[in-house]
């Protein structure tokens, strides 16, 4: 079994960080972790450190900053693609009324 180097390895995003700060810390973490691993092992670690941010396990007290980092992810090419980073909306379920002519 292989030890994951990547593992504890402190992400450094901030909330109040802009769009480029954020993209330059990810940038920085490419390039030094990559001489640990894989640019792929690297990829999915950096994905996987930024779920719980997106996903507002921490920063649920700010949406702006969520919404940025999902940006930069998706200009970076980061995590499973855009549709699984991207706000999941629930769509209402269209519920069939009940047609009381049809009775008869």
């Amino acid at each position: 079994m292989r030890i994951n180097p990547l593992k504890g390895l402190p992400i450094g995003l901030k909330a109040w960080m802009d769009k480029d700060e954020m993209r330059e810390v990810l940038e920085r973490d490419l390039r030094e972790w990559r001489k640990l691993a894989t640019e792929a092992e690297v990829r999915e670690a950096i994905y996987r450190k930024t779920l719980p941010l997106l996903n507002g396990y921490y920063w649920k007290r700010y949406p702006e900053a969520r919404e940025t980092l999902r940006q930069v992810l998706v200009e970076m090419k980061i995590g499973k693609g855009e549709q699984t980073l991207r706000k999941k909306k629930q769509s209402r379920k269209k519920v069939k009324g009940i047609d009381y002519l049809s009775q008869f």
